[in-house]
């Protein structure tokens, strides 16, 4: 296998849970007490996608299902999740193994009937990955032909694993409240080269607006201002 010798991990700016009135969001590091993952309980769903387009008209998109269970690993409680997506022509499966209490990752797996694949193993100080070529422009197609990449990093900042398949399951950690803010570091997948920016990560909005039933929970991409996901 080929190995790069220069990456680095890299971050996206933090996530906020905010309302419209809300203070500045908190910042939360890997490791800390407010991360609660211990209500987390085993379970399995399944459920089936469909898609409406802007003209009305409706599309099946598959299936997907989500098992999560908490084990015992080398001493530490553990949840390890895998979800798998069947579109009908293709398979995508993510499997994550994350600390029961902190969420803090141990390791980040995913794969695609195409042969897309990486892999993330997290440990205190470092980052071990292997993972296909990726091009930097995501209108470049994958070469699953090319030299997989592999090597060792250090990190400066610990991360979380939000864009690697925990995705809603670690927000479920967080103190969730409307008005509640918080800013994380996340790992950037598709550009792992670039340098961790501390003051960077993604943020949570939990808004409420005055006079409407129920709220809203958004995790933005500081980076972009993109919303990554919403509930």
């Amino acid at each position: 296998m080929h190995v790069t010798p220069k990456i680095y991990v890299a971050v996206f700016p933090f996530l906020s849970l905010v309302s419209l009135f809300a203070a500045d969001p908190v910042a939360v590091s890997v490791g800390d007490n407010i991360v609660d993952g211990g209500i987390i309980q085993p379970y399995q769903n399944k459920w089936k996608l469909v898609g409406k387009a802007p003209d009305g008209s409706v599309k099946e998109m598959g299936t997907w299902s989500d098992d999560v269970q908490v084990v015992d690993l080398d001493g530490r409680k553990v949840i390890k999740r895998k979800q798998s997506w069947n579109y009908g022509s293709g398979i995508e499966t993510y499997i994550n193994i994350v600390e029961h209490k902190t969420l803090t990752p141990i390791l980040s797996q995913y794969v695609n009937s195409g042969g897309l694949y990486y892999r993330f193993e997290y440990t205190d100080k470092t980052l071990r990955y292997q993972r296909s070529p990726y091009p930097k422009d995501e209108s470049a197609k994958v070469k699953i032909s090319g030299p997989m990449e592999q090597g060792e990093v250090a990190i400066k900042t610990p991360v979380y694993d939000f864009n690697t398949g925990m995705f809603g399951l670690l927000i479920a950690g967080f103190p969730l409240k409307t008005g509640y803010a918080a800013r994380f570091p996340v790992l950037n997948v598709i550009e792992p080269e670039k340098t961790i920016r501390p003051d960077q990560g993604e943020t949570l909005h939990h808004p409420a607006a005055p006079g409407m039933a129920g709220s809203r929970l958004d995790v933005r991409d500081d980076v972009s201002g993109k919303i990554v996901e919403s509930c």
